[in-house]
């Protein structure tokens, strides 16, 4: 597969049926956030949360989460938020609330038993929030020698344009050292997509795996080619 371009129609979102109560801040409190929460909405792709009290009899222990205006979706339950308000969360010990901005875009080397070698993996995890255009600049070198500093490195550019059914998600060609780059096998797991959403590459429809549990919908995109 050469410049992968995958089209995301009939998008159907993971919307919680429940109610938040709105969080009102004193003014003082407002603009002192007011710079951090424009960072975040401009350039963070996730946000997360401290849990700030003790589990209790169900394993779940609570934190307080403050979501800036925009969208927001849960990366491990898949339930999709309406920011500008506070939430209490609840996680087992293995968890901790970890928000995805609207359109990000969040590589991941897949994991490989026994290995400790970051870049130039065969296998990738690509997951994607909807809601919103995204951009992801993925750097790459060599992991062992000083040859980045004479350009030695590669970039692959990630993006995801959005409309409200359809959205095209491309893996672009690799810039630089392509060579760095192999041939790899990108698992695409698209965060609060609900059931009935269709993926297609170059106009045909791609097998996909939906998982009810954390309303992700998975698909692969097998021998992408670096060019």
């Amino acid at each position: 597969v050469e410049n992968a371009a995958v089209q995301i129609q009939n998008i159907l979102f993971a919307v919680p049926q429940i109610s938040v109560r709105l969080a009102e801040l004193p003014p003082e409190h407002r603009r002192m956030l007011g710079f951090w929460m424009d960072f975040i909405r401009k350039h963070r792709q996730l946000l997360a949360a401290p849990i700030t009290e003790k589990a209790d009899g169900s394993d779940l222990a609570r934190g307080d989460l403050w979501l800036p205006e925009g969208v927001w979706t849960d990366f491990f339950t898949g339930t999709v938020y309406r920011g500008g308000q506070k939430l209490k969360v609840y996680r087992p010990m293995e968890q901790m609330p970890l928000m995805m901005k609207a359109g990000a875009l969040v590589p991941m080397q897949a994991h490989v038993p026994g290995s400790r070698r970051l870049g130039g993996a065969e296998e990738m995890e690509l997951h994607v929030a909807p809601g919103g255009d995204g951009d992801f600049l993925l750097y790459e070198d060599d992991g062992e020698t000083l040859r980045y500093r004479q350009g030695d490195y590669a970039l692959t550019r990630l993006t995801m344009a959005w409309q409200p059914a359809e959205a095209v998600l491309t893996i672009h060609p690799v810039e630089g050292a392509d060579g760095l780059v192999p041939v790899r096998d990108w698992q695409i797991v698209l965060h609060g997509f609900r059931r009935g959403t269709e993926v297609q590459l170059n106009g045909e429809a791609l097998p996909a795996v939906y998982d009810d549990e954390t309303n992700t919908l998975t698909v692969i995109l097998q021998e992408v080619r670096p060019d």
